[in-house]
């Protein structure tokens, strides 16, 4: 269960209407994402977490806008 959706990257990222960014790459890093969050909440809540705070969801969602981001548009892009 990812703690953000797609479709909230794509809002947050402005990427809403780009066939450029494929729902496998946002899924990918939505998916670590979660493991960073995991990494930091799992030594004192069990995994997965049974419900996702709003915040949860707002970290979740930066994170993967970063990651998108930066791997996607850094410093090597092409154009840039």
């Amino acid at each position: 269960m990812a703690y953000s959706s797609e479709s909230a990257v794509r809002t947050a990222s402005g990427f809403s209407n780009t066939t450029n960014i494929t729902t496998a790459t946002i899924t990918a890093y939505l998916s670590d994402a979660d493991s960073v969050i995991n990494g930091y909440v799992g030594d004192v809540y069990s995994l997965p977490l049974s419900a996702t705070c709003e915040m949860i969801e707002t970290i979740a969602r930066h994170i993967t806008v970063g990651l998108l981001y930066a791997n996607e548009y850094g410093e090597e892009s092409q154009g840039t």
